[in-house]
């Protein structure tokens, strides 16, 4: 029966609809996927900094220009606490902050 109603518009229509489970394994490794990539996509846009400071250091010493890996690490030490000052004034504001 499947066979002849695959044979007109309407019969493959119903038959799309009704739920072939033809390829459903290989959705299910496309969703994966996508959620392996939107992971590291996030984790990329989280640490992307901290990444690329470090990434630009070991280039430079690899390169063989140690004095500008001693610069841009300091460049990077001086970043991050920067930033630890400004999520401790962050986390003041929030802790000392009244709530009516």
């Amino acid at each position: 029966m499947k066979i002849q109603l695959q044979k007109t518009l309407l019969g493959r229509t119903l038959c799309r609809l009704a739920g072939e489970e033809k390829g459903a394994v290989m959705m299910e490794y496309v969703v994966l996927g996508v959620l392996l990539v939107a992971a590291v996509v996030g984790a990329v846009i989280v640490f992307s900094r901290g990444t690329g400071n470090a990434f630009d250091i070991m280039t430079k010493t690899v390169a063989g220009d140690p004095d500008a890996a001693k610069e841009a690490a300091g460049a990077a030490r001086t970043e991050a606490g920067e930033g630890t000052e400004q999520s401790d004034s962050f986390r003041h504001e929030v802790v000392n902050t009244d709530i009516p």
